[in-house]
């Protein structure tokens, strides 16, 4: 009985201290989805139905510009890239989404994630199947 006391009063105790750093940092989430590069901002539109849209910014708390890095590299400048982004989410003052970014990993110029379209893709495929050869003429 003294021992159930003991553990109820210590959760009492850690869930009375204020959020720090740590809780901060475990706040991230993974975001994964395409990567548009266009005059230095960098757009992520997540691998959804509803293809969520947000601006990454750097987190100004941390040492790496993974956002700033990203508009540096010419492969995702020239194309869409696919990558999964750990950051947290923030509205910017005019309604707008952003997210905080952390880091950016797996970063693969021309990939796509989103399932519309793979869905066109599989469609083209099937249309340029099923032509009769005889209409090649």
């Amino acid at each position: 009985m003294k021992i159930q006391y003991f553990f109820l009063a210590a959760l009492m105790v850690s869930a009375s201290y204020p959020a720090t750093a740590v809780d901060a940092e475990l706040s991230n989430d993974l975001f994964i989805g395409t990567i548009e590069v266009s005059d230095q901002q960098a757009v992520l539109s997540r691998c959804d139905l509803g293809q969520s849209r947000y601006v990454l910014v750097d987190d100004d708390g941390q040492k790496e510009r993974p956002v700033r890095d990203l508009t540096g590299n010419a492969q995702c400048n020239a194309q869409r890239c696919y990558g999964v982004v750990i950051g947290s989410y923030r509205e910017d003052g005019s309604g707008g989404h952003q997210l905080v970014v952390s880091d950016i990993q797996d970063l693969t110029p021309g990939k796509s994630c989103h399932l519309l379209e793979a869905l066109d893709g599989l469609f083209e495929e099937q249309e340029l199947g099923s032509k009769d050869p005889s209409d090649a003429e």
